[in-house]
């Protein structure tokens, strides 16, 4: 199932300024269009890792709707445009284990975690931290008021 990246195919930041409807908006979408036609496809594949970086920062730092790691992997594959199995291969796991993952069925380790930090540009801290907010967002979700009974002013009463 594809699942949708916040501003995908826009302009980073275009939400800050005007609508996205706007006549202005239209004509720098199509100037940057226009542009990205030039670009060698190392230039796009780079321009491609660089939105994903940032819709993985800010994935992070925001309430988005769920996306795995797998949702992840599959975008910077689409960037590549390689074969899953290439993909696989290249970064020495199996073919079933690539699948899992990107099934949201696996989660990643440090180790894949480097690997794709080094591929992506992105810091491997940003691949586990997506891991990790999808964790914690599943305990919230089906046990989080067990938790509800923890907090600072709690502590400093029974400290006293």
């Amino acid at each position: 199932m594809a699942r949708e990246f916040a501003n995908k195919g826009g302009i980073i930041g275009s939400n800050s300024h005007g609508s996205e409807t706007s006549e202005t908006f239209r004509v720098l979408k199509e100037a940057i269009a226009k542009r990205v036609e030039t670009y060698t496809p190392k230039q796009k594949i780079d321009n491609h890792l660089f939105g994903l970086k940032v819709n993985m920062e800010f994935y992070i730092r925001e309430n988005h709707p769920f996306l795995s790691t797998g949702d992840f992997i599959q975008e910077m594959i689409t960037a590549f445009g390689v074969k899953k199995k290439t993909f696989a291969k290249y970064i020495d796991i199996e073919d079933s284990v690539l699948s899992s993952l990107l099934n949201d069925q696996r989660k990643i380790n440090t180790d894949l975690a480097m690997k794709l930090g080094r591929i992506s540009k992105a810091d491997p801290v940003l691949w586990l931290g997506i891991q990790n907010k999808n964790e914690l967002r599943k305990v919230e979700s089906e046990i989080g008021s067990q938790y509800d009974k923890y907090s600072l002013e709690d502590l400093f009463k029974k400290a006293v």
